[in-house]
């Protein structure tokens, strides 16, 4: 595996748990989900870099991820699709030639994904997808006649929607 050139992007092949090559004519038919979320702050040990670019190449190749990640990775698996996209996997963030063809496509990247995970909760990329690693609180249901109504989350923590609103 080479660096991409201009004409190739990365996606993480999920059943493998590594980084394969994507020809960019192949990406408005390509079969893949795209994954935007909360980085937030402190160290980012899975950056994809020129240093560690062939071993995320390699089977099983990937680090240890974040919770955000590895959940998104796995909801790719249950919805029997094979390729995710993710910035921080997928873009080399320290080539500037690569940042600069893959920054400006990220409209493209989005909107030809078959579907695009938004993880807007939590304050960081370790918070995982509410529903797969962490069980969503249960809901009270009452019946009234031909209708339910049910109970609405009310947050428990002030910073809960302040991710969602500061997008």
């Amino acid at each position: 595996m080479t660096t991409p050139t201009t004409h190739q992007a990365l996606c993480v092949k999920c059943q493998r748990i590594c980084l394969v090559t994507v020809n960019s004519d192949e990406i408005p038919s390509a079969k893949y989900l795209a994954l935007s979320y909360v980085w937030g702050g402190g160290p980012k040990n899975f950056i994809l870099t020129k240093a560690n670019l062939q071993d995320y190449c390699r089977h099983h190749g990937l680090p240890p991820l974040a919770a955000t990640i590895a959940d998104a990775i796995e909801l790719t698996r249950s919805l029997e699709q094979s390729y995710l996209w993710d910035d921080s996997l997928c873009i080399i963030s320290d080539d500037a030639q690569d940042k600069a063809m893959q920054i400006p496509a990220m409209t493209s990247i989005y909107g030809c994904a078959l579907l695009t995970i938004i993880a807007a909760a939590g304050e960081d990329a370790d918070h995982g997808l509410p529903g797969l690693r962490i069980p969503r609180p249960e809901k009270e249901v009452v019946d009234i006649g031909s209708y339910q109504i049910v109970q609405s989350h009310t947050p428990t923590t002030p910073s809960y929607g302040r991710p969602i609103a500061e997008t």
